[in-house]
């Protein structure tokens, strides 16, 4: 459909341009040929900005699915962190259990050492008496000494009693040594098992740590990529736009060319006068020649040069303080007025001016353009105010003109402003 409404267009035209018409002398079969060739230039770049939307979306679907299975492991990771504390803090528990134990046990380690000093005591004081009395007790001495029998009986009692305390003292002395050494080794084992569990329960805390932070980084840096991709199908979005918008301006513009030749045609049969083209330039292409008026300000108030900041400016900034009206500098079609992430509040107009098509652009306006997609302006109309929205830094004018369509950056077709003003 589209290259229908063009054939039927471009042949108008054409019909037009083979008359002494004032976009310049040109054969029927190269008007043609430059009216197809505009049109084709705008549709091929719009086909390579459809196919980048589409390549850029598929872009950011695959990101969120990476980010789904990121979010999935750093789910499973804080779950296994939830539980590795959970059991730290079990251990943590039992080794204050554990404490409290040896506390208890300390106490009765005293009370034993205690027994042990007693009994420790008992005995030297035995050995001692042994001592005293050449070395052991004469057992035989003690019985014959007797008086009568009972007294005999009495006294083998009693040094039965005694050895058998001795044998008493000896063996508690023993136990409770024992014990003590048993009850220490108990709790050191326990104490170590305790710690080391603890240790390694830290240690694989501090591992599933390290997997979360390195799970977020990745997260994080596949977030800022998901930013970059959403910028990138904002850019070729509004790219898009801009395209269309072209696209519409200059079949406007080849309208109006028709409708133009038409009313020259009947006012050629009427005998009447006909009016001049409206978007054509008395000046020839080139060398300063006035093809433009000055959008604001003069030569005078340029800031900054085409083919600056190495060949990256691709127009002239013109700054001046105060109030200053930014005008259309040439008669044309609107294809675009909106805002901008980078060129803030601009429009884009189109002219046709000795057969060719134009652009001009008129960025970081102070609020949204006067003027709308679509609409006629005539050279030296009000389009806006000097402002410094986008990407900008202080009040001034950013101004680029285009031998054809506006292209995206690093917007080859691009031509220095002050080869076209006064």
């Amino acid at each position: 459909m589209r290259q229908f409404w063009r054939n039927i267009v471009v042949g108008a035209v054409i019909v037009s341009m083979f008359t002494s018409f004032s976009w310049g002398s040109v054969s029927h079969a190269e008007s043609k040929k430059k009216l197809n060739n505009k049109l084709n230039n705008i549709e091929k770049k719009q086909d390579k900005s459809d196919e980048k939307l589409s390549g850029a979306k598929d872009q950011l679907e695959k990101n969120k699915e990476k980010q789904k299975d990121k979010q999935a492991k750093i789910d499973q990771i804080k779950s296994k962190i939830s539980t590795t504390k959970k059991q730290i803090t079990d251990i943590e528990d039992t080794i204050a259990n554990n404490k409290a134990d040896i506390s208890r046990m300390k106490k009765q380690i005293k009370s034993i050492k205690k027994r042990i000093k007693k009994r420790t005591k008992i005995l030297k004081d035995r050995i001692k008496s042994m001592y005293i009395n050449g070395g052991s007790v004469d057992y035989l001495s003690v019985l014959l000494g007797s008086n009568n029998f009972g007294e005999f009986l009495d006294r083998v009692f009693f040094l039965n009693k005694i050895s058998d305390q001795d044998k008493k003292i000896i063996k508690s002395q023993k136990e409770d040594k024992a014990e003590v050494e048993k009850q220490q080794a108990s709790i050191q084992k326990k104490l170590k098992e305790n710690q080391s569990k603890k240790a390694s329960l830290e240690s694989l805390n501090s591992q599933l740590s390290d997997q979360k932070a390195e799970q977020k980084r990745l997260m994080k840096k596949l977030e800022e990529e998901q930013g970059h991709i959403e910028k990138m199908i904002m850019t070729q979005k509004e790219k898009k736009k801009t395209l269309e918008g072209q696209e519409a301006a200059v079949r406007q513009l080849i309208k109006e060319a028709k409708q133009r030749e038409q009313r020259r045609k009947a006012n050629k049969q009427n005998n009447s006068p006909s009016k001049p083209e409206a978007y054509s330039a008395s000046s020839s292409d080139g060398g300063g020649n006035g093809m433009f008026i000055w959008p604001a300000g003069n030569r005078g108030a340029i800031s900054d040069y085409y083919g600056a900041r190495g060949g990256t400016h691709k127009g002239i900034d013109i700054a001046v303080n105060g109030a200053v009206k930014i005008k259309a500098a040439q008669s044309g079609v609107v294809a675009r007025a909106y805002h901008s992430s980078s060129y803030g509040n601009v429009a884009f107009i189109n002219h046709r001016i000795n057969g060719n098509i134009y652009t001009t652009v008129y960025a970081h306006m102070r609020s949204r353009p006067m003027v709308s997609k679509g609409q006629k302006v005539q050279q030296g109309q009000q389009i806006g105010w000097m402002g410094s929205t986008g990407q900008s830094t202080g009040q001034h004018l950013h101004f680029e003109i285009y031998k054809g369509q506006w292209t995206p950056p690093p917007h080859p077709g691009t031509v220095n402003p002050l080869n076209y003003l006064p």
